[in-house]
């Protein structure tokens, strides 16, 4: 994609993390808009055409700074996720629907913080109510996680066609992806398969799994795969900036 100012992705999954669209944001500084998965219905929908574009910058934009200055940070939530991370130095990006400057990208529907984590520092347990591919999980996916890798998966049906999936990929259950913060208060738990609309939804947050390079982390993946936790509570440096569908910042 050498050459291409503006990509437009309208397919049915998320293409950002293969290799032709990492080359397009990072060498060759393409802009992207990402709309995968949807229908007439669901673009013209709310959350994409109501929703304050401006308020979601300026949350995106504090979120980032205090994320991009901490330390430490922790996911939690009553159904017993808690993760913690070691987040010094980390770039994070706003998906705030604004794609002005070269390599930067929008995705809709908007409203996410992404970033990674110092490789090697994510431990703790992860509660998944969503995961993409499978969409809304029959029984939530609980997984163990130790040196940044799932290293335990429990649930039911579903957590066992995980471990069968990720057993045959290379790095597949690498934390590749920390965040994915939600920040778009009108999305809705859709239950579509690519989850994309639970992961940006105001109050939940996802993590990516496996492939890291977008991220310039140096594991290599076949895969990544979003999974999404709700009423998530997130704190940098012990500081509450997330908490009961609510930014704190």
């Amino acid at each position: 994609m050498k050459g291409v100012n503006v990509i437009i992705d309208v397919s049915r999954y998320d293409i950002l993390h293969t290799l032709p669209i990492r080359e397009a944001l990072l060498d060759y500084g393409a802009r992207l808009i990402l709309i995968p998965g949807h229908t007439p219905e669901t673009i013209t929908a709310q959350n994409i055409a109501e929703v304050d574009y401006k308020e979601i910058h300026k949350k995106a934009s504090k979120l980032v700074k205090v994320l991009e200055t901490g330390c430490s940070f922790r996911y939690s939530n009553p159904k017993g996720t808690d993760l913690r991370a070691d987040i010094r130095g980390r770039s994070w990006y706003a998906l705030d629907g604004i794609a002005h400057d070269d390599g930067s990208m929008a995705v809709l529907p908007v409203g996410e913080v992404l970033g990674s984590a110092v490789p090697g520092t994510p431990y703790g347990t992860i509660i998944l109510d969503y995961l993409a591919t499978f969409g809304k999980l029959k029984t939530p996916i609980v997984l163990t996680v130790k040196n940044g890798w799932v290293t335990k998966i429990k649930g039911g049906e579903e957590a066992d066609k995980l471990r069968e999936l990720w057993a045959n990929i290379k790095n597949a259950n690498y934390i590749g992806e920390l965040g994915g913060i939600g920040l778009n208060p009108l999305n809705k738990l859709s239950g579509r398969v690519d989850t994309v609309e639970e992961q940006m939804k105001l109050g939940a947050a996802h993590i990516g799994f496996g492939d890291s390079l977008t991220y310039g982390d140096r594991v290599s993946s076949k895969l990544h795969l979003n999974g999404t936790m709700l009423d998530i509570t997130v704190k940098v440096d012990g500081r509450t900036v997330v908490s009961n569908n609510q930014i704190l910042v």
